[in-house]
This record gives C-alpha cells, sequence and structure tokens, in this order.
C-alpha cells in the first residue's frame, strides 16, 4: 500500500481475515475506503465499520456492481485462491477501468500455468489504461520475490534453496481449513488427490524465480 498514493479511494473487496487486514492497513496509511464487498450474507449489508475500525458511512455491498462507477483509485482485492475462481470477478473490474492489487495466489505470477487468462487481464488492463497485480507475502515476496533480489550482486547464481517453517495453530482458520487442521488422516488424503488440499501458489513462485534468472 506504500506505492498507492496518499488518500487514494479504495474498494475492499473480500472482507475476510486477510481482507479486513489489509482494509486497516489502508486507513493506516491515510487512504479513503468509498466502498465493500463480501458475498457472507452475515457481512453484506452490514456497515464495515462492524469489521474494519474506522472504515466510516460504508455499506458492505454482496456485489461489485453498485461500486463500478464510484470512482475508486484502486481496488484491494483478497478472496479466493485459484484463477478460475477470481477471472469472473477481476474481468469487471478492468473492463471498467480500475486497478486492481490482488491477494490471489496464482496471480502473482500467472504467466506460466495460466497464460491465456494472464494474456486476457493483460490486453483489458492496457485498453482501458489500468493495473493489475498479485502480490502477497507467500507467494509473491517470501520464496520467491526476496530470493531472486538477493540473488541481484551474485556473479552467477546454480542453485536457489528456500525453506520457510510455519506455525500453522497461530495463523488464521481458513489457513488451518486449507492446509487440513483438524481432519481425518482419510479426508486429508482425499482432499491431496482431488487438489483441494494445500498450500497455493508454490509452482508460481518457483516459474517467478526460474523466469527471473532465465532458467
Amino acid at each position: 500500500m506504500g506505492d498507492v498514493v496518499a488518500g487514494a479511494r479504495v474498494i475492499s473487496f473480500g472482507l475476510g481475515p486477510i481482507g479486513v487486514g489489509i482494509a486497516e492497513v489502508a486507513l493506516e496509511h491515510g487512504h479513503q475506503i468509498v466502498g465493500a464487498v463480501d458475498i457472507d450474507p452475515a457481512k453484506a449489508g452490514r456497515p464495515l465499520s462492524t469489521l474494519v475500525r474506522g472504515a466510516g458511512e460504508v455499506t458492505v455491498e454482496r456485489s461489485i456492481d453498485p461500486l463500478l462507477n464510484t470512482g475508486a483509485d484502486v481496488i484491494l482485492h483478497s478472496t479466493q485462491s485459484h484463477m478460475d475462481q477470481v477471472m469472473p470477478q477481476l474481468v469487471p473490474l478492468l473492463d471498467a477501468g480500475l486497478n486492481v492489487i490482488s491477494t490471489c495466489e496464482e496471480l502473482a505470477f500467472p504467466w506460466h500455468h495460466h497464460p491465456k487468462e494472464a494474456a486476457l487481464l493483460d490486453r483489458l488492463a492496457r485498453d482501458r489504461s489500468a493495473r493489475i497485480v498479485g502480490v502477497g507475502v507467500n507467494p509473491g515476496f517470501v520464496m520467491d520475490a526476496l530470493p531472486v533480489a538477493l540473488t541481484a550482486p551474485m556473479r552467477a547464481v546454480e542453485r536457489i534453496a528456500v525453506e520457510r517453517v510455519v506455525d500453522a495453530s497461530l495463523r488464521r482458520v481458513p489457513l488451518q481449513r486449507k492446509i487440513g487442521v483438524g481432519m481425518t488422516v482419510e479426508a486429508f488424503r482425499r482432499g491431496v488427490q482431488e487438489g483441494t488440499m494445500g498450500h497455493v501458489g508454490l509452482p508460481q513462485s518457483v516459474a517467478m524465480i526460474a523466469a527471473a534468472l532465465r532458467w
């Protein structure tokens, strides 16, 4: 958020634990929240201030449609992890000429694994003079952008090894569920086989490093 001009008019799209945290940081940096969206019936229709301290008189909408023409400078998008899930959300935003910062893990580096979707978003952004970027701690920084940056003073790089250790018991509940906390072994293995369990974004991190180093 430090790169967004102070006083920007932002819309918070997705008000889970991460979305709420991002909205709070936006306010701390002097930005103005002019709209909020969440499909959760328990949140839609409520004042945003009941979820985000100091949010002012903003009502949470269930759809982005009423907010597309509010003159927002940027959308803070924090909903889902996979490209196929977020494409129906991102396309209308770019089509309306809105700038988007998204926490979608697969958007952190989409060109290798999702070339068609990446090309569509790129073309829309160029046509509408908008910007879109996928960011996050991981992927987006710890296991990809940071290792790449650390190679800058090196004459040659033959190998990169990245290890991250996380105590999931201290993390938000949705993440705990995603990695299988509290599940039976059978249910966890079934989820892995179906592709519904585990960390999202590791292939994108590897692709980002490989592309940066021209491997």
